[in-house]
């Protein structure tokens, strides 16, 4: 399933907010990721009988070419992980239809700030990856 993740909050079963709403404690707006991976519903692995089952994790990776400033990562560490590197959130994805998203109860990881690299020219940060883990599906919302 191909997903574009549209918006977030904290905590489960709550209303996200789009993106293009929310504002760092520095007024910068943020843009939604550049790219979105597709749902990953965990690894196939052969049992003894070989037949498969899914094991692992299911998660959706987020991508950000660029944040200009490290205000981002603070925002998403304070506002979504109570100031640490994990929190638990509500995020709405694109689907195959229009105008129709997919919410998901889910837990965020974000990294370091020290881990994701840095343009060496402008200083931004560039190819954040957040993934959103433990994957609970609450309802399509038109």
């Amino acid at each position: 399933m191909s997903t574009d993740l549209q918006g977030i909050v904290a905590g489960h079963n709550n209303t996200p907010i789009p993106f293009y709403d929310i504002v760092t404690d520095d007024g910068h707006y943020f843009d939604p990721p550049d790219t979105t991976g597709t749902f990953d519903e965990g690894e196939l692995q052969q049992r003894g009988d070989d037949s498969l089952t899914l094991a692992g994790i299911a998660f959706i990776e987020a991508v950000w070419d660029i944040f200009e400033f490290q205000d981002y990562l603070i925002y998403l560490r304070d506002n979504y992980c109570d100031g640490g590197y994990s929190g638990q959130v509500t995020i709405d994805v694109s689907t195959e239809q229009d105008d129709v998203f997919s919410r998901w109860n889910c837990t965020m990881h974000i990294p370091k700030i020290s881990e994701v690299e840095r343009d060496r020219e402008t200083g931004w940060y560039k190819n954040i990856r957040i993934r959103f883990l433990d994957l609970e599906f609450i309802a399509e919302v038109p």
